[in-house]
């Protein structure tokens, strides 16, 4: 009975979820098309896109429970780390964290019609991971944006989902921009986001997430022979945060 009950829920959900994305991705380019016409300085588009992903978080049935909101400055641009467990982590972060963020994408997704101009038009970074110097360019763009302070950029230092329940070994990517950009890192745990959505699940199944907000780790001595040392402590770190969440598990 109670899978039944799960099962009819999930169906009801994803339901909400296709006509909520139809909605806000048919909508999404000429509100984002005419809000940068009137705000150069993005920060209205960039609200309007923060609101769309968090809208669409709301409605896959998340239900959220964060820790930590008192390690965030809402004035300060951070290279935001992240595990990565399901579609819908960067709409919850976008939820959660109350300033926008840039985010690292297969360029496939930008050919989507309406989908893909938003994301364009929101100034999310395609990335072309079958070209090196692509791939570079991309990153390279992503360390701008973080340099001259346009916004916070989110990267996933295991480098790909990772659909159980452990965190794999960091990449070394993050720390490159780190050191380029000289911004603080800013680790957030996710629990949860695999349950509501696996990759090769059709269904979105509502429930609890919960996200802790570890403090920010400075970045302005940050040198490549420290590199080894920084990455295997936020592993550990995250290994830990993750597997204290998990025990906190009760529906």
């Amino acid at each position: 009975m109670v899978k039944k009950k799960k099962y009819i829920s999930a169906i009801l959900t994803t339901f909400l979820v296709i006509l909520a994305g139809l909605v806000v991705f048919i909508l999404w380019p000429p509100i984002m098309l005419f809000a940068r016409l009137l705000d150069r300085s993005e920060k209205a588009p960039n609200t309007i896109s923060r609101w769309g992903l968090s809208f669409l978080s709301f409605v896959s049935g998340v239900r959220l429970t964060v820790e930590g909101r008192e390690n965030l400055d809402k004035k300060q641009q951070y290279l935001i780390l992240a595990n990565h467990k399901s579609a819908i982590d960067i709409p919850v972060l976008a939820r959660i964290l109350p300033f926008h963020f840039k985010f690292f994408a297969s360029n496939r997704f930008f050919y989507i019609p309406f989908f893909g101009w938003g994301m364009a038009l929101a100034g999310y970074i395609p990335v072309n991971r079958a070209s090196r110097v692509k791939s570079y360019k991309a990153v390279q763009k992503g360390i701008n944006i973080l340099s001259r302070d346009q916004a916070s950029l989110l990267i996933f230092p295991e480098g790909t989902r990772i659909e159980e329940h452990h965190i794999k070994r960091f990449k070394h990517g993050f720390l490159w921009i780190a050191t380029k950009s000289r911004k603080p890192l800013l680790p957030v745990v996710l629990e949860g986001t695999l349950e509501i959505k696996k990759k090769k699940e059709r269904l979105f199944y509502p429930g609890r997430v919960r996200v802790s907000i570890l403090p920010p780790v400075p970045t302005t001595d940050l040198t490549k022979d420290k590199w080894p040392q920084l990455r295997q402590k936020l592993e550990k770190q995250f290994q830990e945060e993750y597997a204290r969440l998990l025990t906190l598990r009760s529906d």
